[in-house]
């Protein structure tokens, strides 16, 4: 039928006591074929389309005589070999990182349980309609199969309910394992702590602190530093003392806008002690580490009136770096005035994020969804004003954004 794509994917299983596919492979001759690890130790002359190597166990088997040789062996194959990080000693142009954060948008992480879990889910993410798993029985003892099995009994059921077909020869038998050792189905799938197979990846994770001391004050240090970087804003330094890796500030370059004296006190002065790369809309002088936030490309790819705070800027910067995890400490958007206009871009900039694959965490987060049915909220300030948030229409700010060709 036009609009099908069907793939098959193959296990070891008794690959050394039938090491020939001849007939298996005449039926899947209009498939894709995609295969796993040291596919080459059991079957003569096979030649998939693609090598699932989504661990690095391999490498420590390389004193083994069946295993010595493996990249070589996947760059004889001609297949494309899908993997959790660059491997060294495989033919880059074959190579292709397995897509984590898109795969992460629809699937739980406990999913990936197994070497086929994540065959299945980037098949079901490539549009594939059938697909057949051949040589996958999992019958030893090992209590790794056994769990490996339980996943994908998960998987088939995940794939069916998104309308793909799944054929699995060792289902039924494996269904009735299950059923015989009353093992619920919401229990189907073994909770684990790490992504199977590769311990060392990570979702890339920055963390947003704001000002909002009740929360952060109850946290400890480690918690808050706990992401590949930290970004603040403004004063940090007023309220914390932590070393951030970016301090965002679009606002103008003399803060005269703020009416409180004891804030911004000897700023650009912390901003250099700090180490931390200051991100700001326009040349402000005297700062070290400065780095200009690409506005042009802000209002090309959001709009300008996506820019309704100093945390927009930060969501943009965060997509734009590719982070897949933004948790955000220390923002409430309690108040009803300045915050009112800006947790509406705030809540914009999350469903950007959402829709992008980017997970999103902030324990205010439900607050601010029932707000969006309240008065207090102006809604119709999503679509924002005439400049973007900043202090003054004649800050030094904007006369570089001018340069900036808009």
């Amino acid at each position: 039928m036009d609009g099908e794509k069907k793939v098959v994917m193959y296990g070891l299983y008794a690959a050394q006591q039938v090491p020939d596919l001849p007939e298996i492979e005449q039926y899947y001759k209009d498939w894709d074929i995609w295969t796993l690890n040291d596919f080459y130790r059991g079957f003569n002359d096979f030649k998939p389309h693609r090598i699932f190597q989504v661990h690095h166990s391999l490498d420590k088997c390389a004193k083994r005589k069946w295993s010595s040789d493996w990249k070589e062996r996947y760059n004889a194959s001609g297949a494309e070999v899908i993997t959790a990080e660059i491997i060294n000693g495989v033919n880059v142009e074959q190579q292709t990182i397995f897509p984590f954060q898109e795969a992460f948008s629809e699937f739980p992480p406990e999913f990936f349980c197994s070497s086929f879990n994540y065959m299945m889910a980037m098949a079901y993410l490539e549009g594939y309609t059938h697909i057949n798993i051949e040589r996958v029985a999992l019958t030893s003892s090992e209590e790794e199969y056994t769990g490996q099995a339980r996943g994908i009994l998960y998987a088939i059921r995940e794939m069916e309910k998104r309308g793909v077909s799944v054929d699995w020869p060792y289902r039924v038998m494996w269904e009735k394992y299950l059923k015989d050792y009353n093992i619920a189905e919401d229990d189907i799938l073994i909770k684990r702590e790490k992504v199977y197979g590769c311990p060392s990846y990570t979702p890339k994770t920055v963390n947003f602190l704001g000002m909002y001391w009740p929360e952060v004050g109850t946290m400890e240090e480690q918690r808050i530093m706990d992401c590949d970087e930290l970004w603040t804003l403004n004063d940090w330094y007023t309220f914390y003392d932590v070393k951030p890796h970016a301090v965002f500030n679009p606002c103008d370059e003399t803060f005269t806008g703020h009416q409180d004296s004891r804030r911004f006190v000897d700023w650009v002065k912390r901003y250099n002690e700090s180490g931390a790369k200051i991100v700001t809309l326009g040349k402000v002088y005297g700062i070290n580490n400065q780095h200009l936030f690409s506005w042009a490309r802000g209002v090309k790819e959001f709009g300008e009136d996506f820019f309704t705070s100093t945390l927009s800027y930060m969501f943009a910067q965060a997509i734009w770096e590719g982070y897949e995890v933004i948790n955000i400490y220390g923002v409430r958007m309690e108040a009803e005035s300045e915050y009112a206009y800006q947790l509406p871009g705030i809540m914009r900039a999350i469903n950007e994020c959402t829709q992008r694959g980017i997970q999103v965490n902030c324990r205010f987060i439900p607050e601010w969804i029932d707000k969006m049915t309240s008065k207090t909220v102006d809604w119709a300030n999503m679509k924002g004003g005439k400049v973007p948030y900043f202090h003054s229409d004649n800050s030094q700010a904007k006369i570089e954004l001018m340069v900036d060709g808009l």
